[in-house]
């Protein structure tokens, strides 16, 4: 997320330079399963350093992210700053207060994308949701209504808060058998799992979201 404390990895792969950005940001989301802390990620691409903000709220007056667009592009300027190189959007899915609209998020990436573009700011946009557990997803996941991850098989998963519902591993295994790998986003803020470690394991490797 913009603003955290990044974590330099060491390079995990080097890559032919001239793939699309898009093709490069799949072969990373193929090199990571798990987040947990940090979610910027970095990557060496024939000796040019890429970093991928893997979560991020930088759409304006859709959720709890910026209000304005002009915070939104003041956001992007700090990330530049810190080393950021692409972004993929996270707004939030299916969460109790705030539902981001599938098509909302295109317009926004595509609207913000051609502001960089413009304004000569050298910062790559890709959609995608966070999504709040419940046993909607997997048809909204088919009807296209919440975005994975940069267009991939990776979908970033939120928990609730305080529990990790019965249903949960049903949910994974039914994400996992449409070919879609769930992140667990944050799982250190999930009361449950904090108060009883174990059931992150069973969610791992159920989820098979370690390496």
């Amino acid at each position: 997320m913009i603003g955290a404390n990044k974590v330099r990895l060491p390079a995990m792969q080097i890559f032919h330079p001239q793939r699309s950005n898009f093709l490069k940001l799949r072969i990373i989301l193929e090199q990571i399963v798990y987040i947990y802390n940090s979610t910027i990620r970095v990557y060496t691409i024939i000796g040019v350093v890429i970093a991928v903000d893997m979560h991020s709220h930088i759409l304006w007056n859709v959720d709890d992210g910026p209000k304005k667009m002009e915070e939104t592009m003041k956001l992007f300027e700090q990330a530049v700053k810190e080393g950021i190189t692409q972004i993929i959007s996270t707004s939030h899915s299916n969460h109790p207060l705030f539902d981001v609209d599938y098509h909302a998020v295109t317009d926004q990436i595509n609207l913000l994308q051609d502001e960089l573009t413009n304004h000569c700011i050298p910062l790559t946009l890709h959609t995608g949701h966070e999504v709040r557990l419940s046993e909607k997803i997997i048809p909204l996941y088919k009807s296209n209504h919440i975005h994975t991850l940069a267009n991939s098989q990776y979908f970033l998963l939120e928990l609730p808060s305080n529990s990790v519902p019965t249903y949960t591993k049903h949910i994974i295994h039914a994400l996992l058998t449409e070919g879609i790998t769930p992140i667990i986003a944050h799982p250190e803020r999930n009361k449950a799992i904090v108060e009883k470690l174990a059931r992150w394991s069973i969610l791992s490797f159920k989820g098979r979201l370690h390496k």
